[in-house]
């Protein structure tokens, strides 16, 4: 089917976007190879093993004999002409494509990549769709389809979607960007006006470069004291076991930043020696150099004051994935000193317990309602629910002019999620937002319309963290911590289910008179059938970090000191009761032992598990 376009009679009417693509594009700075054309592919190839990505650059700019295209159509092997109706830079292009892995590292088999492109759309851009496609080997192309995009205005403007590179794909893979005015989507359905580009990009299939690794000496070696390790990789370090004495000191260590806590005081007065082994997917491993470090604790520290937690009693089958239930005291027992006044004049806002949004003293809200069925504590939670296909969909809720504290703003918020069809947002969804001078945002990051894996904080640069545990799951509380700075070293930091995943310093701070912070910002993209419930409980905005409501663990000795222990995902927490999924990975066969942290950071005894 033939698509005309009818112009106007009286001259051209002029539309003015403010923000256009925004919310579609989220572009990253990172520096990438740039693409040269390949007589053999027939389009823009980067071919270098090991890249973090590939830019198209100018190659495409304009659609056939529009602009000209240089080397069209610019599709692999020439298998698929573009429209030649129109005029360049009226009518609709693709002008440059970029692939990049989100992380920064090597593009490798599994990674989540990014695809960007830049498209000219018509000034009637609603009928315009950029339909995306990848190929996981250039050399015999079999497209998968990643998704539509409708432009949000006419003109230039950056379209992308995050996807996951194939574990058994070749060594050259591909994206397709297919820009169409109207008709149905396929990889290369006809049109006047349709314009198709393919970058095709090498992917290291193999990996013999081994990670480098470096201890940080801690000072002063005394109490309580984090070690961390710098490690690096051609594609990327998998995880980072940390040695004391060449043993192992606690679990491996997933994601960056690699961190271990250490209890000098389980350990006579001496010299110590500390080391890590990092390693990578492909099983390549180095040991970082010995770190000679002198304990010197002049006794050991006091018991915590006041009335700390106790457990009286546990029910449930201890097995990986069953609920079990503890009886005690003092559990939770939040310690509120440097939480914004908001919470004086508004006791019930932290868990959404009051009779509405505006009773609490939130503002905005529109995609809100308070529940009763599912809280983690207290009697009620804050549920934001959407449903449906769009490209932003947007839920406001404003905490302005009543924020008071200034200095550093810690934010924590337990989250949990529900989806239909297994569908997500595809591109972002936003936690936490400040749209002050030098704007801020903490995001989950899409994964092709899959469950997300890395949270991202969006600033000057993106910058990543991996979900502890893997991909989110369903019907679980996430304990989601932020910290925004509020001047030098600019140093933000972000942590889930009580693990540093991001900390790094950037050049600004988000705060000024314009200070606006919001949560459950809004999302892009979702597809049809896409219905996602995310429940809020225990939102605090505090001077100081706020930690764990409750934190329970579960370790493999009575001495916390040397036991490896497990975060458990609570399902509920108060002072007298609170109730977890088991998580048991890594503990072996028992004997087990429980411990409950309160918010003020007193600790149980051991309770050993049946």
């Amino acid at each position: 089917m033939t698509f005309l376009k009818m112009w106007p009679l009286c001259g051209w009417q002029v539309l003015t976007f403010a923000f256009v693509g925004l919310w579609i594009s989220q572009s990253n700075a990172q520096t990438l190879d740039s693409a040269v054309y390949n007589s053999t592919y027939k389009t823009g190839v980067c071919l270098r093993v090991g890249a973090n990505g590939c830019d198209s650059g100018g190659l495409y700019t304009g659609r056939a004999n529009l602009g000209p295209e240089n080397a069209a159509p610019n599709t692999l092997y020439n298998r698929c002409a573009d429209g030649t109706s129109g005029i360049f830079h009226t009518d609709e292009s693709v002008d440059r494509i970029r692939v990049f892995s989100i992380d920064g590292s090597s593009l490798s088999p599994g990674k989540t990549a990014t695809v960007e492109v830049t498209v000219w759309a018509y000034s009637s851009y609603t009928t315009d769709k950029l339909d995306l496609y990848y190929a996981s080997n250039a050399t015999s192309p079999s497209w998968t389809f990643l998704g539509t995009m409708t432009p949000v205005g006419s003109g230039a403007q950056k379209l992308s979607k995050n996807f996951n590179l194939s574990l058994t794909g070749g060594s050259v893979q591909a994206v397709r960007a297919a820009f169409r005015y109207q008709g149905g989507a396929g990889p290369c359905a006809s049109g006047a006006y349709n314009d198709r580009d393919d970058l095709a990009f090498s992917v290291s299939t193999t990996d013999a470069s081994f990670p480098s690794v470096s201890v940080q000496s801690p000072s002063p070696v005394v109490g309580a004291v984090t070690i961390t390790a710098s490690a690096s990789d051609n594609i990327g370090v998998s995880g980072v076991q940390f040695k004391l004495n060449g043993s192992d000191l606690g679990t491996e260590d997933l994601s960056n930043p690699f961190s271990v806590s250490w209890n000098t005081t389980s350990v006579p007065n001496g010299t110590h020696v500390l080391s890590a082994v990092a390693r990578d997917a492909a099983g390549n491993k180095t040991t970082a150099s010995n770190v000679s470090v002198m304990v010197s604790n002049s006794s050991a520290p006091p018991p915590p004051t006041g009335s700390g937690p106790s457990i009286t009693s546990l029910s449930g089958t201890v097995q990986i994935g069953q609920t079990l239930t503890i009886t005690g005291a003092n559990m939770v027992n939040e310690d509120k000193t440097n939480w914004d006044p908001f919470y004086t004049q508004f006791p019930n806002a932290a868990g959404f317990e009051g009779s509405s949004y505006a009773a609490d003293g939130w503002e905005g809200g529109t995609s809100f309602s308070y529940v009763s069925d599912v809280k983690l504590m207290g009697s009620k939670s804050a549920l934001s629910y959407h449903a449906g296909a769009t490209s932003v969909n947007q839920t406001n809720v404003s905490y302005s002019e009543r924020l008071s504290i200034s200095g550093d703003i810690y934010i924590r918020a337990y989250l949990r999620f529900k989806v239909a069809n297994g569908i997500w947002a595809d591109n972002y969804h936003k936690i936490f937002a400040s749209y002050a001078p030098n704007g801020v945002w903490l995001d989950w990051v899409g994964n092709g319309g899959g469950p997300y894996t890395h949270i991202s904080i969006i600033k000057s640069s993106n910058h990543y963290g991996q979900i502890p545990g893997g991909a989110i799951k369903e019907n679980r509380w996430y304990l989601v911590e932020f910290k925004m700075p509020s001047g030098s070293p600019h140093n933000y930091k972000a942590w889930i289910d009580n693990k540093l995943v991001i900390d790094y310093n950037d050049t600004t701070s988000p705060q000024g008179t314009a200070w606006d912070l919001q949560f459950d910002v809004n999302h892009c993209c979702t597809a049809a059938g896409y219905a996602k419930s995310n429940w809020w409980d225990g939102f605090v905005v505090s001077k100081t970090r706020v930690g764990p409501a409750s934190l329970i663990e579960i370790g493999n000795s009575a001495d916390y000191a040397t036991a490896t222990k497990v975060y458990q995902a609570p399902e509920f927490l108060s002072d007298s009761s609170s109730q977890f999924k088991a998580d048991l990975t890594g503990l072996g066969a028992g004997p087990y032992y429980l411990w409950i942290t309160n918010n003020r950071g007193q600790r149980s005894q051991p309770f050993a598990l049946p």
